[in-house]
């Protein structure tokens, strides 16, 4: 898969990470999806998301109209069906690696085969989680 080939992202993780990581693509035209294991998770994910696009706003690199739209194109949700048609995944789960094994094995089942899984890991070896996916390739 080639960057052109990417329409729909998603993020793995409503924690800080994960709520930052996901304003960056609605602004490029991605659909853009925040999966969380817990609804509980949006309510901080939201307000890192509106306290990010204010300080944006507030120094001039987007427009309050920019920011809306991104806010309002970033789809929240439970349901691990938003990885079927998945482009590209962003895994920002928390730094435990039977949480990250679990993770990746059950959305390696779930994801098109030619699907790019990512990490946001910084302490974990991407080698040793992809042992965990169908296609490490």
């Amino acid at each position: 898969m080639n960057i052109k080939e990417i329409h729909k992202v998603v993020i793995a993780g409503g924690g800080l990470m994960g709520a930052g990581i996901s304003q960056m693509f609605p602004q490029y035209g991605y659909d853009t999806v925040l999966y969380s294991v817990s609804e509980m998770d949006f309510v901080k994910a939201c307000h890192v998301i509106d306290k990010s696009q204010q300080v944006l706003v507030e120094n001039g690199r987007l427009t309050a109209e920019e920011s809306k739209k991104i806010i309002e194109s970033i789809c929240l949700t439970t349901d691990k069906e938003c990885f079927r048609d998945a482009d590209l995944v962003i895994e920002a789960i928390p730094e435990h690696i039977e949480m990250k094994k679990e993770f990746y094995e059950e959305i390696s089942s779930l994801v098109k085969e030619d699907a790019i899984l990512t990490s946001n890991t910084s302490a974990i070896s991407i080698d040793d989680l992809s042992a965990f996916v169908s296609h490490p390739e």
